[in-house]
C-alpha cells in the first residue's frame, strides 16, 4: 500500500511538472521603451506581452496570440522562417526556408505558403514596395481564416539586409482585436531600424 501511494504521488508530481513546463511564459514590453527582437530596434507606443520562441522568432500580443499578434522573424542562409512544427517538435521540411538567392519579390509567396502550413486559408489583398529597416522592402496586406474559422486581417513588412531576411508581421481577429494593435504595429514597422 505504501508503494502504491508513493507511486501515485510521484506520478502526480511528474504530471504537474509536465503541465508547468508546457505553459508559455510572457514578459511585459513597456510602451516607450526601445527593444530589439531579432535585431530590429522598435519602440512601442502601447504595452505588449512578449513570448520568445527562439533567438530568431518572437511574438508579441495584447489579448492573446490567437486574437492579435506581432511576429518578429529573422533568417539567414538555409534557415527556416515560420517553421511549422509537427507533434514531436520537428520542423516540417515544407516550411519556408531562406537562402541568399531568393529575391525580395519571392518572400511574400513564401510567407503565404508558410502560413498555409498552419492550416489557414490566406488571401493577399495587396503588395506594395516600401522602405523597411532603411532598405527596399515590401508591405503585404492579407486576410485569412484559421482552421477554427476565425477571420483575421494581417500586415507583413519584410526586407533582405546583408543576406539576412527580416520580417515583422501583425495579425488580428476581425472582430474587435485587429484594431487594438494595428496602428502601433505600423508605427513600429515604419520606424524600425537595425
Amino acid at each position: 500500500m505504501k508503494n502504491a501511494k508513493t507511486y501515485i504521488k510521484l506520478s502526480l508530481f511528474i504530471l504537474a511538472i509536465g503541465i508547468l513546463t508546457a505553459c508559455k511564459t510572457f514578459t511585459l514590453v513597456e510602451k516607450g521603451q526601445f527593444t530589439d527582437p531579432v535585431g530590429m530596434n522598435v519602440k512601442p507606443e502601447i504595452n505588449w506581452n512578449q513570448h520568445k520562441y527562439t533567438n530568431k522568432e518572437y511574438a508579441w500580443t495584447i489579448d492573446g496570440e490567437i486574437l492579435n499578434q506581432v511576429l518578429f522573424l529573422s533568417a539567414g542562409e538555409n534557415e527556416y522562417f515560420l517553421p511549422f512544427k509537427n507533434r514531436w517538435g520537428l520542423t516540417d521540411p515544407k516550411s519556408p526556408q531562406f537562402n541568399k538567392n531568393i529575391t525580395l519579390l519571392e518572400i511574400p509567396d513564401l510567407f503565404v505558403k508558410g502560413v498555409e502550413l498552419f492550416g489557414a486559408q490566406l488571401t493577399i489583398v495587396n503588395i506594395d514596395p516600401v522602405t523597411f529597416l532603411d532598405n527596399d522592402g515590401f508591405k503585404l496586406n492579407f486576410e485569412f481564416i484559421t482552421e477554427d474559422g476565425l477571420e483575421k486581417l494581417g500586415i507583413v513588412y519584410g526586407t533582405i539586409v546583408n543576406d539576412r531576411l527580416y520580417i515583422m508581421a501583425y495579425g488580428g481577429a476581425v472582430i474587435e482585436f485587429y484594431g487594438k494593435g494595428v496602428s502601433d504595429f505600423i508605427q513600429m514597422a515604419e520606424s524600425a531600424t537595425l
